[in-house]
């Protein structure tokens, strides 16, 4: 198994090796406003961020406070990435002005979302809330409308789209590449019965599907209509979809590392390749051996971030 370190903490040497492998990395795992605190410390307290390493190209998804843990990680290297973003609610942008190379001028980003998302991140970025402008970063930035159900292509990936119920729309993608697929569906509400058709569809055998879980089965009753799923309904598609592993994502912010463990288990006993989402954890799509660990046991952050896990 090969050892992966602990991102927060990786030199530049370290991160350049780990580009080179097919991977998922975790930098931020909550919903609606980071959550920091010892009762976090183990799942994370960032908000939404996401990076695909896939045929040689970096997709970042999402630029929530987790953005900013990349961006330490990553230190003096210019950036050369594509960053997606799901829709334009701040716990999914608010990681943009804080990382760093975003201000290197050799840096090269490529940035993709909802028609309004230079208007949102340069409104973001204005006083009298923010000191300093969007025009003022260095890097060579770019913003490209997406329209929820497009397909278009980074590199050799091909990126499936489709619409995702919430409040104010949200985009599921779907990073195919040589048979593997990492499908992204934070942000969604699932219908009042059965499965989500356009959703089922974009997650069909998925090697990884990371799902919206913020609230559990029984909170969710009060809280129809927010734009958010459960567990339950995480592990109901990820069966549906044959999908090869499921992460539960987007932790209520209330939500401590004994709670998030709970639910996971709970879902491992619905869906064998359930596992709650932690900032550190890595999985990694170079090779079909089993994931690391019993079905039924919990990973901490630091298990995930040393070890790795395999697909």
């Amino acid at each position: 198994m090969k050892q992966q370190q602990n991102p927060t903490t990786a030199s530049n040497e370290a991160n350049e090796a780990n580009e080179a492998a097919d991977s998922v990395r975790f930098w931020g795992v909550r919903g609606s406003i980071p959550s920091p605190g010892p009762h976090t410390a183990q799942v994370g307290g960032n908000t939404s961020c996401v990076e695909v390493n896939l045929a040689g190209e970096r997709v970042i998804i999402d630029g929530g406070s987790g953005l900013r843990q990349l961006g330490t990680a990553h230190g003096a290297l210019p950036l050369d990435a594509h960053l997606l973003f799901s829709h334009l609610h701040w716990d999914h942008i608010q990681g943009v002005p804080f990382c760093g190379p975003l201000y290197n001028p050799r840096s090269r980003v490529r940035m993709l979302g909802p028609a309004d998302l230079h208007a949102a991140l340069a409104k973001q970025m204005s006083g009298p809330t923010f000191p300093v402008s969007l025009e003022v970063m260095g890097a060579r930035l770019s913003f490209e409308p997406i329209r929820p159900g497009a397909t278009l292509r980074i590199g050799a990936i091909t990126v499936r789209t489709a619409p995702l119920s919430h409040p104010g729309g949200a985009i599921g993608y779907r990073l195919e590449h040589a048979g593997r697929a990492v499908v992204y569906a934070s942000d969604t509400e699932h219908p009042e019965h059965g499965l989500d058709a356009a959703l089922l569809e974009l997650a069909a055998n998925a090697d990884v599907l990371i799902y919206d879980a913020q609230y559990t089965p029984e909170e969710y009753p009060q809280r129809v209509g927010w734009g958010h799923s459960t567990w339950l309904k995480g592990c109901e598609l990820a069966e549906a979809a044959r999908a090869r592993a499921l992460v539960l994502f987007h932790h209520d912010p209330t939500r401590d590392d004994d709670a998030v463990a709970a639910i996971e288990a709970t879902a491992r006993a619905r869906f064998a390749g359930a596992r709650a989402a932690r900032e550190g954890l890595v999985l990694t799509l170079d090779t079909r051996g089993e994931a690391k660990g019993s079905a039924g046991a919990a990973m901490t952050r630091g298990d995930a971030a040393r070890d790795g896990v395999h697909l």
